[in-house]
Parts: structure tokens; sequence; C-alpha cells
């Protein structure tokens, strides 16, 4: 297991991206990065061998601490997952079939014959409650709807029959959808939702209760840099496989599969965090001094 150049740089510029507490929020990342399975609670990532402070700062770093959120979003945009697309598309249902205004046809190894047919200057239809939400009259938005038919399904879906699916394409005025494009982009939206899937139950990216959105918004920015770590760290660990999972090629380690055994690579690359200082014990609050009820805030509601 010899660590990759790409992970030790990373984890250098993720470090020089944290700045007030920035040894505490290094150690927090490497605990969520270390610790399978997820914690019960946050406060658990503070036993990991890889938080060598106490759990106080574990708060504290949350906190009060500092990132420089566009330094570390360009670094993470550096590090994207291969052959992924940039383009949203988003599905819709409709009982609508003219005559398609554009036709495309492929042979795909995975779905084999691919038809897909666009239908141009299409909107959704207006229904009695078209202000909802508003307090006004919804925009018409006019788009193209995409319909995609394939012949079978990938290796691991082949049980289920294929069934039609129905996009949502709007762009600028006069541009015309590039149909290639588009249905391999929404092929890509299962990725998404098991990475969101595998971020809230494996590295309880949900977990932390918190009182302010800055601690969210921090919790979340460590969150997603230690899983481009794993993504880095997937060709140079050993597969752990349990006897009854399948067997997979180095480079297509699944990344519950790196998360068992990235701790062992982490305590040999090492941290360019500094270790704790020691500062004696903490006299407490003073006696007779309470700590007040924490600031509520309301609730936001929808009105009828």
């Amino acid at each position: 297991m010899e660590p990759s150049d790409a992970l030790q740089t990373f984890r250098r510029s993720f470090y020089e991206c944290l700045h007030r507490r920035g040894d505490a929020l290094f150690e927090l990342a490497d605990a969520i990065l270390s610790t399978y399975p997820a914690a019960p609670s946050p406060v658990h990532l503070s036993l990991q061998p890889a938080h060598r402070r106490g759990w106080g700062s574990f708060y504290a770093a949350l906190a009060r601490g500092r990132i420089d959120a566009e330094v570390l979003r360009d670094l993470l945009v550096r590090h994207p997952l291969a052959g992924s697309a940039a383009t949203p598309v988003y599905a819709v249902d409709t009982s609508t079939w003219p005559e398609p205004s554009a036709h495309y046809a492929c042979e795909d190894a995975g779905y084999g014959a691919v038809r897909v047919r666009a239908f141009s200057k299409m909107h959704p239809k207006v229904h009695n409650h078209e202000g909802r939400g508003s307090r006004g009259p919804l925009p018409i938005v006019v788009g193209t709807l995409i319909l995609v038919e394939v012949e079978r399904l990938p290796r691991g879906e082949r049980r289920r029959e294929p069934r039609v699916l129905w996009l949502w394409w709007h762009g600028p005025e006069g541009e015309t959808p590039d149909l290639d494009l588009i249905w391999r982009s929404y092929v890509r939206r299962f990725d998404l939702e098991h990475t969101f899937r595998f971020l809230k139950q494996s590295m309880g990216w949900t977990t932390p209760r918190v009182r302010h959105p800055e601690q969210a918004d921090r919790w979340t920015w460590l969150v997603l840099a230690a899983f481009t770590q794993l993504r880095l760290a997937r060709t140079c660990v050993a597969d752990l496989r349990l006897p009854w999972e399948r067997r997979y090629e180095p480079a297509r380690l699944t990344p519950i599969r790196v998360h068992r055994m990235v701790s062992a690579l982490l305590a040999h690359v090492g941290t360019p965090a500094e270790p704790p200082k020691p500062c004696g014990r903490s006299p407490g609050r003073p006696k007779g001094r309470l700590s007040g009820r924490a600031e509520r805030y309301p609730a936001l509601k929808k009105s009828a």
C-alpha cells in the first residue's frame, strides 16, 4: 500500500486551505475518512487515532474554525470523477406524443440499441393552482421533451425490463440539444444518488445537529475533502473482500471497500497537522455562573 503522489499533494494543499483551528479541522477530516463503519454520533470521531485532540476541540473547530472555501473549491474541482458530465438533466412525467423534431440512434456496450427522440417547443401544462407558492402566476418555460429507449439494461440490472425514459431539456433560444450527450449525462444521475447515500450513511454527512449554517458548511467541506481522498487512495489500498462479495479490479474498488482499508494507508502517509500542545486542566465554568438557554430560531413554514 504505497501512497500516491496525488494523494499526498492533495493532503498538503487541503491543509493549506484551513486557517483558524486548521490542525483540529484537518484531524477531524482524517477521523471522518478513517472511521468504518460510520460513527453513531460526531463526538465519537474524537476517539479515532487520527484525532489526537480532545473531544472539545471537535466542537470548537466547527464553531470557530475557518476554511478558505474558494481555494478549497478550486482544489476539489481539479480532482473530478472520471467521465463525469457537467450538463444538468431533469426528468419529468408527460403524456404528449407528437411527431419528433429530432432523432438519434446508436449502439452501446451496456444498453444495446439506444433510440433517442426529441419533441421541441413544449411547456408544462398550467393547472388551476398556477400561482401556488409564488403569490403570482408561474412563468411558462418552453423546452424540449426527450424520449430514451434502450434494448437492455447493464449487467447487474438485466433482471428488470427496460422502461422508456422521459427527460426535459431547456437551453438558450435557437440551440439544439445534443441527444447523445443528454442521455449519457442522465445515466450519471445514478452515480450521484449513490454518492449522496454513501456520504450520508458511511461518512456521516447528515449526522451532526449543529446550531448555525456556518458550522454545517464547514462540516460539508470536510466530508467532501475526505471523500476526495478516498477516490485518490483507491489504487493504493488492498481489497478487504468479505467472502460473499464480488471481486473487483484494484482500479474499480467501490468507495466502501476503500473506506475499510484507508486508515492503514493514512498511518503510512502521515499528517501535516501539528501535534496538540498540553494546556493543563481547564478551570471550567466559574461557580454560580449559568450557561443560559441556547439561542432559538423560528421555524420556516409555507403559507396555505
